[in-house]
């Protein structure tokens, strides 16, 4: 996967960075997940002026 390749290359992020979820984001009361097919997921900011 180039994703894990690119983020565990020291030359890249001399640094660790942890993955993130989609659930965890839900947790978020500003954020909204939703499915794209079977494995992808969207990731929206709730507008706050729509009465959500």
């Amino acid at each position: 996967m180039l994703y894990k390749a690119a983020i565990d290359s020291p030359a890249l992020f001399p640094f660790k960075i942890n993955l993130i979820s989609a659930n965890m984001l839900a947790k978020h009361g500003n954020i909204q997940v939703f499915k794209s097919g079977l494995e992808d997921e969207i990731i929206t900011v709730k507008n706050q002026f729509a009465g959500n």
